[in-house]
């Protein structure tokens, strides 16, 4: 990750400690920052709510990852949902980002998956951090949801990324 950070970005949160430490300060921000309310450009950002270990699913997409593992039962690799601290500790960045998507170092644009669902991408670039909203019409109309956030650590995801804002819809 990179350090040069905007100067209204927080300071990442700390994922060190227990483990029930470390939940304690994820959740916090969760619930206060995105969960009590968030908006983007006018209009709501909803979050998974089904439970799982007494947390909302979107509580779970923007501090954990997927990983492939061997299951020996199986005799397959399975997705497993894993903690990721790079993931955790940028997790008070993603009302900030939301909020000043508007300024030049935050790309903003919406495309069109290979599954025919359009998404926002809110990617403040020089931070590797990136947050994928998905559209959900409601009768009130349009709303965002949280599909994921999470650092793009890895030059390949940056690539993609580029790429799906080359190929941008607006």
């Amino acid at each position: 990750m990179r350090t040069n950070f905007p100067d209204w970005l927080p300071e990442p949160i700390d994922t060190n400690g227990s483990w029930d430490e470390i939940l304690d300060r994820l959740w916090t921000v969760f619930d206060t920052q995105i969960a009590r309310g968030l908006f983007f450009n006018g209009r709501p950002v909803w979050h998974s709510t089904w439970v799982d270990d007494g947390k909302p699913g979107g509580f779970w997409h923007v501090t954990h990852r997927d990983d492939w593992v061997f299951d020996p039962r199986r005799r397959t690799k399975v997705k497993q949902r894993n903690f990721d601290p790079g993931r955790s500790r940028c997790l008070c960045w993603l009302r900030p980002i939301l909020e000043n998507a508007h300024r030049d170092e935050v790309l903003v644009w919406d495309y069109l998956e290979d599954d025919g669902k359009m998404v926002t991408y809110v990617w403040l670039e020089c931070c590797d951090y990136v947050i994928i909203l998905g559209h959900q019409e409601t009768q009130r109309g349009i709303v965002y949801r949280i599909i994921s956030a999470y650092v793009t650590d890895f030059a390949r995801k940056r690539d993609q990324l580029r790429d799906k804002y080359d190929n941008r819809e607006s």
